[in-house]
C-alpha cells in the first residue's frame, strides 16, 4: 500500500464527514486549548483534540505532530504516533518520516485524509498560526452519523470537492470504498461507473475517461433536506475542515512560558 491507495480508499467517506463537522462548526468561534487537548466551539461544545501536525510555507514541509512535541501531554499527540505506527508498518514513508516535503501530491488535507485511513480519526480542523503555518488538529470526540443513505444534496458536493482538491488518483477505487463505506454497491459499465447507495435509490452515474478522469457526473434528486443529526450511518469512516476554510478562532493565548508553542510550529 502507498499513500496514494489509503488516501484514494478514504477521501470521499472522509470529505462528507468533514462537511459533518462543518455542519457542527457552523461561523461560531472555537478556542483550542492544547494542554489540555480540547476544543471548545461556540459556548459550550467541548471536543476533545490531538495534534496531527503542520504545514509550514517557510521550509515547505509538513512535519508531523510527534516530531515536533512542543511540551504537550503524550495524549495530545497520541493519534500522531499511531499514524506513524501505522506508516511503518505499511512502510508508507509519508506517514513514517517525521517531516515531508510539500507538493502538488502531499499537502496538509491529504496528510488529514491519511490519518483518517490510518487511525479512525473523526475529522480534523485546520488552525492558522504565525507565519502562514497551517496546524492540524485531530477531531478524536465522536460526532454525528451521516444520514444512512447517499443524498444527492450532500452526495454532489462531496464528489465535487473531491474533484477540485485532486486528492483521488483512482477514481474507480475511491468510488468503490465509498460504496462499501455506504453499505451500497458500484455497477463497472465500461465507461460509466454507477454508484447505488443503500436503500436502491440510485446515488449517481460518474463518466470516465480512459485515464480514469471525471467527464461527465450526473445525481438523482432528493425530496428530503440533508439532516446534520440523521443517526445510524452505515460506516465509521472518519473524515477533511477541508471542504471550506474555518471561521474566526479565539485561540486561546498560554499564560505560562512552556505554552507558548501553543500553536507555533518549532523547530
Amino acid at each position: 500500500m502507498d499513500v496514494r491507495e489509503l488516501v484514494d480508499h478514504h477521501a470521499l467517506a472522509a470529505i462528507e464527514r468533514q462537511m459533518v463537522f462543518a455542519d457542527i462548526l457552523g461561523d461560531q468561534r472555537y478556542a483550542v486549548d492544547l494542554q489540555a487537548g480540547t476544543v471548545v466551539i461556540g459556548d459550550d461544545l467541548e471536543l476533545q483534540v490531538g495534534l496531527l501536525g503542520s504545514a509550514a510555507p517557510g521550509p515547505g514541509t509538513w512535519l508531523w505532530g510527534w516530531a515536533n512535541p512542543g511540551g504537550y501531554p503524550a495524549a495530545v499527540l497520541a493519534t500522531a504516533e499511531r499514524v506513524r505506527a501505522f506508516g511503518g508498518e505499511h512502510e508508507i514513508a509519508e506517514l513514517a518520516d517525521p517531516e515531508v516535503p510539500l507538493d502538488a501530491d502531499r499537502d496538509a488535507t491529504r496528510a488529514g485524509v491519511a490519518a483518517v485511513g490510518a487511525t479512525g480519526l473523526q475529522a480534523w480542523l485546520p488552525v492558522e498560526a504565525d507565519g502562514g503555518t497551517q496546524v492540524m488538529l485531530g477531531i478524536e470526540s465522536d460526532l454525528p452519523t451521516a444520514p444512512p443513505t447517499v443524498e444527492p444534496t450532500r452526495l454532489g458536493p462531496v464528489l465535487n470537492q473531491a474533484l477540485t482538491s485532486g486528492l483521488v488518483s483512482d477514481w474507480r477505487r475511491a468510488l468503490a470504498a465509498y460504496a462499501r463505506h455506504r453499505g451500497g454497491g458500484l455497477r463497472d459499465e465500461g465507461d460509466t461507473l454507477v454508484l447505488e447507495p443503500a436503500g436502491g435509490d440510485r446515488g449517481a452515474t460518474v463518466g470516465l475517461d480512459d485515464v480514469g478522469r471525471i467527464t461527465s457526473l450526473a445525481l438523482t434528486r432528493s425530496a428530503e433536506p440533508y439532516d446534520p443529526g440523521a443517526s445510524d450511518g452505515p460506516g465509521d469512516a472518519g473524515g477533511p475542515v477541508g471542504p471550506g476554510t474555518p471561521p474566526a478562532t479565539d485561540t486561546q493565548p498560554p499564560a505560562e512560558p512552556r505554552r507558548r508553542g501553543l500553536l507555533r510550529r518549532r523547530r
